[in-house]
């Protein structure tokens, strides 16, 4: 699985979309839900028994108020329709899961088998999952998020910072005829480290939607001062 593709399912339920009210408001009232995402239902015959049809606009409160029924939710994968409600879900039971609560175990099966999203949210842990392909990802509290995502961002700043110095020693090193391989190679080592850490940041920015704006800019600053740069070194 693409990160790219997880990342811009994370983007849908980040804080601020209509879909994470719902699922915040489910989550308050400890009731419960298993959401299934799909472009048409037919798509998935014989995984799903259909309950209540309704194909109706989606809105947050809408949902919120189906959570109330047993069953999953099935919703339009672009997220303008709830397609049914009190639906059940059969996915092969032989597709392994590590998962304990049955809907947990239903959700990452159902991923497997189909390659879409589901999300899972557990009255009693009181948690909010997402499930798709062979991925599970717990939604984290913005706290936590902000958190992460700020020492992420300083950590990227002093490994990029350490490579712009290792620039000027390298260059410094080159002119006197002094230069070593092991200096190149450490110079380098900063760099792919500071692409790495944004790399890692990805996920959790796009979990915090707008409110990770800020340092997905920042990080786009630190990897356009140091890109061009060390792509020269490699070559």
């Amino acid at each position: 699985m693409k990160d790219a593709e997880l990342v811009e399912r994370v983007r849908r339920i980040a804080p601020g979309k209509a879909l994470r009210h719902a699922l915040n408001d489910i989550q308050q009232a400890r009731t419960g839900a298993l959401l299934f995402f799909v472009g048409d239902i037919s798509e998935c015959k014989g995984l799903v028994q259909p309950g209540l049809i309704l194909e109706a606009p989606f809105t947050p409160y809408r949902l919120y108020e189906l959570a109330k029924m047993d069953g999953a939710i099935v919703v339009s994968e672009d997220l303008s329709t709830i397609i049914a409600a009190n639906v059940q879900l059969t996915p092969d039971n032989s597709i392994h899961t590590n998962q304990t609560g049955m809907r947990h175990r239903v959700a990452e099966r159902m991923s497997k088998q189909t390659g879409k999203m589901l999300i899972a949210i557990s009255k009693r842990r009181n948690t909010i999952t997402l499930f798709f392909k062979d991925h599970m990802h717990v939604l984290a509290p913005v706290e936590i998020l902000t958190a992460e995502v700020n020492q992420r961002v300083r950590t990227a700043e002093r490994y990029s910072q350490a490579f712009l110095n290792g620039l000027e020693t390298v260059d410094s090193l080159e002119r006197a005829n002094a230069l070593s391989l092991y200096e190149v190679i450490r110079t380098i080592e900063k760099g792919l480290l500071t692409m790495l850490i944004s790399k890692e940041a990805e996920l959790p920015i796009a979990e915090l939607g707008d409110q990770g704006r800020l340092a997905e800019m920042q990080l786009s600053e630190i990897l356009y001062e140091i890109q061009e740069d060390l792509e020269n070194l490699i070559l």
